[in-house]
């Protein structure tokens, strides 16, 4: 695994992301690029005291071998608590993956 998601994710005091897996993904240009696959629950709070707003995205995560970055790719936004969901897309992320690695919860 690379670095972890509170490193790549802009992640709330509420939230949390989940590393799901590598593979070799196609992008936007056509080329293969190993990818990195997180899961993570969004909390917002309301302006009501107890009341948040909860959502899941799934994020593929790509270092850019020209500026040396990483560049976060948003690839699926559920709505709520969507964790099982979001796991769902993204092992189907990596299903279309060339070499996939470090897949978590294979059942």
């Amino acid at each position: 695994m690379s670095r972890s998601a509170k490193d790549l994710l802009v992640l709330g005091p509420h939230d949390h992301a989940v590393w799901v897996g590598q593979g070799s993904l196609k992008g936007k240009s056509g080329r293969h690029e190993v990818s990195q696959i997180y899961v993570a629950i969004h909390q917002s709070q309301t302006s009501l005291a107890d009341d948040r707003e909860t959502w899941t995205h799934v994020y593929r995560v790509v270092n850019d071998g020209l500026s040396l970055r990483d560049v976060v790719y948003l690839e699926a936004v559920l709505q709520g608590e969507s964790l099982r969901q979001g796991l769902q897309r993204a092992k189907s992320l990596l299903a279309e993956s060339h070499d996939v690695g470090g897949l978590i919860g294979n059942s």
